[in-house]
């Protein structure tokens, strides 16, 4: 399924407090893009297989399945197709941080969310 809007991406962000989500979701359409909202890692699988959203917007500590597992997942299932991971995460420490590039993230938007940052 793809948006009607030219230059339109589906993001699929994966979010497991319903406020966050709600904000970034909002965000996102209001920049013309369409949104599919996951509040845990599960939901963020089933919504990135049934959707095929251009970018994935993943907080790393979600319940059921957490955002490194998922980023994971989503690389086994792309393999050569190019869909950037952007994780979202309250997390500072360099370590943590590199882990998220070595699953495959591409980027980072912290916590609390900066609308001109998105």
């Amino acid at each position: 399924m793809t948006s009607d809007a030219i230059g339109s991406l589906r993001i699929l962000i994966a979010e497991d407090s319903a406020t966050d989500r709600l904000i970034l979701e909002t965000i996102v359409t209001k920049a013309g893009h369409v949104a599919i909202g996951a509040p845990d890692g599960v939901e963020a699988l089933r919504a990135f297989t049934r959707e095929s959203p251009d970018i994935v917007l993943l907080d790393v500590l979600m319940p059921n399945l957490g955002g490194l597992d998922v980023a994971r997942e989503i690389r086994k299932l792309t393999q050569d197709d190019v869909v950037p991971i952007i994780f979202l995460t309250s997390l500072s420490d360099q370590e943590s941080l590199v882990e998220c590039l070595e699953v495959g993230g591409d980027d980072f938007i912290p916590k609390p969310y900066n609308q001109v940052v998105l």
